[in-house]
C-alpha cells in the first residue's frame, strides 16, 4: 500500500469528519477509498454512455438472432 500526505481544503475535511462521526467509515482513508471507487466508477458508467451513444448513431440498426451471433463466432 503506497502512503502518502496530501492537504485538504477545510470543507473537504469537514465531510471526512462528519462521515467519519456519523460511522459511516471507519478511517479518513476509507472514506477517501470510498470517494476515489465512487468517482471510477461514475467515470466508467459515463464512458459506456458516450459508446452506447455512438453506437445509436453509427447507422441503421440491425437484428441480432442466433444466427447473426454463430457467424461472428466462426469470425473468431
Amino acid at each position: 500500500m503506497t502512503q502518502f500526505t496530501i492537504a485538504l481544503p477545510d470543507v473537504a475535511q469537514a465531510y471526512i469528519d462528519g462521515q467519519l462521526a456519523n460511522g459511516n467509515y471507519a478511517t479518513a482513508d476509507d472514506v477517501i477509498t470510498a470517494l476515489i471507487l465512487a468517482e471510477n466508477k461514475r467515470q466508467a458508467k459515463q464512458t459506456l454512455h458516450a459508446m452506447i451513444r455512438e453506437g445509436l448513431s453509427s447507422g441503421d440498426p440491425i437484428e441480432v438472432t442466433p444466427e447473426w451471433w454463430e457467424h461472428q463466432r466462426e469470425q473468431l
